[in-house]
């Protein structure tokens, strides 16, 4: 700023830098990645950049959105790991352990703003599933066919058949008899509550009986194993 009096005296006062800054911080959602199926602790990492400071970033899993002024630093906060000290710009992470989330799709939004409360938030969908296919009752029962204990026959045609749920979805059945893998298929309801089911027609004989174990598993990798069945 430059001041002139009447008798041509001038002033000059001190230079003054100032940032303007209208413009957002651009995030990037690096992990997990769109559509993936996670479990357990998932490391949620984002790059966030700014042209003058990053100011805050945090992220949250739902299906909602950020105020401009939530602010959670014992559970929203993300840590800067690296990046550029003079803007804040850089890799931001955070670790959730989801245990206290139900399996379902989720969102996670990651949320930033600059020194102007210039705001910007990202998703991405994810399926958190953390629990293993299970077999119990319900409106397709409880199928478990033959019953333990049935006699075999060598030769003869039998169908082995048991009732598989999961909240996100059973991928896949596998029935184990006398140390012999076979692959059921879903033939009645769907793969969050269905029958699943293979035809045997002859296995080798086995004078001590025939030890049956039912496997299933789901998306993210998590298996049910049954107890041990015997035919004799």
């Amino acid at each position: 700023i430059t001041a002139t009096d009447y008798a041509n005296n001038v002033n000059n006062s001190q230079n003054v830098s100032i940032n303007i800054d209208r413009n957002a911080p651009t995030i990037s959602i690096k992990s997990p990645i769109a559509n993936q199926f996670i479990k357990g602790p998932v490391n949620i990492s984002a790059e966030v950049n700014d042209t003058v400071w990053v100011w805050y970033v945090q992220y949250r899993i739902g299906n909602g959105s950020f105020a401009a002024d939530v602010i959670d630093d014992a559970y929203l906060a993300m840590t800067n790991n690296s990046g550029s000290s003079a803007t804040h710009s850089g890799y931001y992470n955070a670790t959730n352990a989801t245990s206290s989330i139900y399996d379902g799709v989720y969102n996670i939004t990651v949320w930033a703003n600059d020194t102007q409360n210039n705001i910007a938030q990202v998703n991405v969908t994810v399926t958190i599933d953390n629990n293993a296919p299970g077999a119990s009752g319900g409106a397709l029962g409880n199928t478990s066919e033959p019953a333990s204990g049935t006699q075999y026959f060598p030769g003869r045609f039998y169908r082995f058949n048991k009732t598989f749920n999961d909240t996100i979805g059973v991928t896949n059945v596998i029935l184990q008899i006398n140390a012999t893998n076979f692959t059921a298929f879903l033939y009645e309801g769907s793969a969050t509550r269905g029958n699943w089911s293979t035809n045997i027609t002859d296995f080798a004989a086995n004078a001590s009986g025939y030890p049956l174990i039912w496997y299933a598993n789901d998306s993210a990798g998590n298996w049910l194993t049954t107890a041990v069945w015997y035919y004799v």
